[in-house]
């Protein structure tokens, strides 16, 4: 009987470390991923600020010059209108095919 005893502790001390060991490979796994979410995210962060200088430089040297000038952004509104109606393909009233 001492024996199956003896085996059983064996099987039961065996079976403790291999648990330990795998909860430390799941800590470590863990802590892995977490350092990488962390990267990404200050990587996104420094983007969107990037992209907020961007934004202000636009602002300030296209939006604010253009909306003081209102006889400009009018010239401008009818180039981009005339544009868009030319890659367009508008119906015209009296085409039959629908101006395709």
């Amino acid at each position: 009987m001492d024996s199956v005893t003896d085996v059983a502790i064996v099987v039961g001390l065996v079976r403790d470390i291999v648990l330990l060991l795998l909860l430390a490979v799941a800590l470590i796994t863990f802590l892995i991923v977490i350092r990488k979410i962390l990267g990404l995210l200050s990587a996104a962060s420094r983007t969107v600020h990037k992209a907020e200088e961007m934004f202000e430089a636009v602002s300030e040297k296209v939006i604010q010059p253009a909306t003081s000038n209102p006889r400009g952004m009018r010239m401008a509104a009818r180039a981009v209108g005339f544009l868009v109606g030319m890659v367009g393909g508008r119906k015209r009233k009296g085409d039959k095919d629908g101006g395709q």
